[in-house]
């Protein structure tokens, strides 16, 4: 029994489409070829010793590949197209999408050239040229100024980072899409992010761009130093500072930031844990309970589960000789003022 060939062309790229071996597509196809045509899908499962649904799937494929056509004269005739203009076939929608797309963002380009020294004479003489701190809200227009001072960027990036997931992935397509290959970067990140595998992954990924890594155990507030000229401060809900135009407060931002630098740990992304940073683990632990912070405070502070924080002070405890929680307050408070 003829098995009727598929009607419907499917959408070239479709992912949808059922992945097939390679191996057994080519033998179909080159059935096709050497026959002329496939009438009978039945027919090609036996002479090519295949399931008649393997077939089937191949064909399917192939039809999405454009690699067989029905016959104008027969539908359910299929014959073979040359690779070559299958190809052709399926990239060239592409590269007139590509093309418009490119348009496209020339035009927005040349807009936005025009009116950028519009913008600057104006802003010298308007209410806001005294204006040093520029207040960002929603997510794209931030991205929107990050994409613009990363490609100027010359020198360096300094990145403080509080939070891991979406952040760390912002932060990797900015390093990869638009800063410069010569500039240097540096992160600043929670000793927690050794413990986390994902996070860890994103890290050493950033790692191979080039990418220097450290680690502390408290970090205040998610920040990007440009060149040491400018700076941006994120805030809750997407939205962020631009510090710019003003060397004391950018300086002031860029020195407390260094200084962060300057007392994290190197990260040695291959180790699992917190190799290398147990030591200020252990120092910040005993400074937040010296200062009479619950376990959750604590926990919030260092950027850890309350349960991990919790095994933490039963074994700082242990170290210290200390029988309740407020007794280790006082004498971690005492071993922190000792060192």
């Amino acid at each position: 029994m003829a098995t009727t060939a598929l009607q419907s062309v499917p959408t070239p790229l479709d992912p949808a489409m059922p992945s097939v071996d390679e191996g057994t597509l080519a033998d179909v196809y080159r059935y096709a070829v050497a026959r002329g045509e496939i009438t009978d899908q039945d027919d090609v499962a036996r002479c090519l010793d295949l399931p008649t649904a393997c077939v089937a799937l191949v064909v399917e494929q192939l039809m999405h590949q454009r690699l067989l056509t029905p016959s104008p004269e027969s539908p359910d005739r299929l014959v073979p197209v040359e690779p070559a203009v299958a190809a052709a076939i399926q990239v060239s929608p592409m590269e007139r999408e590509i093309c418009d797309r490119r348009g496209r963002i020339a035009l927005v380009r040349q807009r936005a050239a025009r009116l950028q020294a519009e913008f600057e004479s104006a802003r010298q003489v308007g209410p806001g040229s005294r204006d040093r701190v520029e207040r960002l809200a929603g997510p794209a227009l931030v991205q929107g100024h990050l994409e613009v001072m990363a490609s100027a960027c010359e020198r360096d990036v300094l990145v403080v980072q509080t939070g891991d997931g979406d952040d760390l992935d912002g932060l990797l397509d900015l390093c990869s899409r638009s800063l410069p290959d010569s500039v240097e970067v540096r992160i600043v990140c929670q000793h927690r992010s050794r413990a986390d595998l994902a996070t860890r992954a994103r890290l050493r990924a950033l790692t191979d761009l080039g990418a220097k890594v450290r680690t502390l155990a408290q970090v205040p507030h998610r920040a990007i130093v440009f060149d040491g000229a400018s700076a941006v401060l994120f805030g809750e809900g997407g939205s962020a500072v631009v510090l710019k135009d003003d060397p004391a407060l950018v300086g002031f931002t860029v020195q407390v930031l260094e200084q962060q630098w300057d007392a994290a740990v190197t990260a040695d992304l291959l180790d699992v844990g917190y190799a290398g940073a147990t030591d200020d683990l252990r120092r910040s632990l005993m400074a937040l309970m010296g200062q009479g912070h619950t376990d959750e405070v604590v926990a919030r502070k260092l950027g850890l589960s309350v349960r991990t924080c919790r095994r933490h002070i039963a074994s700082l405890m242990q170290e210290l000789g200390a029988v309740s929680r407020f007794q280790a307050g006082l004498l971690a408070g005492r071993s922190g003022a000792e060192e």
